[in-house]
């Protein structure tokens, strides 16, 4: 769906890919590949920014304490992790590229802050994908590399008992965050899939307006873990509203297996009680310096 007006200038993402990958633009293409290898969120930079990033939404609240409190990682990602994000990586310089060459105007690893509506002066940081200019309108891009399996719940080809078809909320979430610290008119959430095939169309995408309500409640959030982790306390495993009572393995694979997969704390998780705790409680953990 397209609530933006863009619909005009900009044609459907998979054309505009097809369109990147056969016209004469490789070196375009390569620079922005090898600009989204260099990923990076960025950290606080003085007492009025707060160590919350916009991607800490929708993630596993303890995760996000873990980090905030300085405690070291207990483990690190496998090698299956980091192939997954080398394809995500590089689904997102292919779909930055067809962005570049159809916008009017282009930017790519935005870097964002915005003061947060609680009257507290302090601002959240992040950093959206892909900012582009169609006209005088101004969107967000959100991109993402998915597995097949939540591709095909997102774009309604697979039935879900809990799910809609549609972007999961926490993506929407984070363009939208973007889009408010920018001023932007509204988001433009893209799906690429990582195994198409012929009954498959490789990218899905939604185009909505800016939601002040959507990113205001998902500020409201990551404030509040900040506040725990500023009071020396340890949140809850939440994620998606219940407690994840123990963490989560693949017995076929022996592995952790969603939403602990990538999760670099969860030895140390697995350990403790599933309730809030204090810093007194920590001492065991090794800790680094918190950026």
């Amino acid at each position: 769906m397209d609530s933006l007006g863009t619909g005009g200038k900009l044609p459907p993402i998979e054309q505009m890919i097809s369109t990147v990958m056969q016209d004469a633009h490789r070196a375009h293409l390569q620079a922005s590949i090898e600009q989204a290898f260099a990923l990076h969120e960025p950290t606080a930079s003085s007492p009025d920014e707060i160590r919350v990033w916009a991607s800490d939404s929708g993630t596993c609240e303890r995760r996000v304490g873990f980090r905030l409190l300085g405690v070291q990682e207990s483990e690190a990602f496998d090698s299956e992790a980091h192939y997954n994000f080398f394809r995500g990586h590089a689904v997102e310089g292919l779909i930055s590229a067809a962005l570049a060459l159809y916008a009017d105007e282009f930017e790519a690893q935005v870097h964002w802050s915005w003061p947060l509506p609680d009257g507290s002066g302090m601002s959240l940081t992040g950093r959206s994908d892909a900012r582009y200019r169609i006209g005088p309108t101004w969107v967000t891009a959100e991109i993402k590399g998915m597995h097949p399996y939540p591709f095909l719940l997102a774009t309604g080809q697979r039935e879900s008992k809990t799910d809609v078809p549609g972007p999961k909320p926490e993506h929407v979430a984070q363009a939208q965050l973007g889009c408010m610290a920018k001023g932007d008119a509204g988001v433009h959430v893209i799906y690429a899939s990582f195994a198409p095939d012929s009954n498959t169309p490789p990218v899905a995408e939604w185009k909505v307006g800016r939601s002040e309500a959507v990113a205001t409640e998902h500020a409201d959030v990551l404030l509040a873990l900040a506040a725990t982790a500023q009071d020396g306390y340890l949140p809850v495993p939440l994620f998606d509203g219940r407690v994840i009572e123990e963490v989560v393995v693949d017995t076929s694979r022996g592995r952790k297996a969603w939403p602990c997969g990538y999760c670099n704390y969860a030895s140390h998780c697995a350990g403790l009680p599933r309730t809030l705790m204090g810093a007194d409680e920590l001492t065991h953990l090794p800790r680094v310096e918190v950026a």
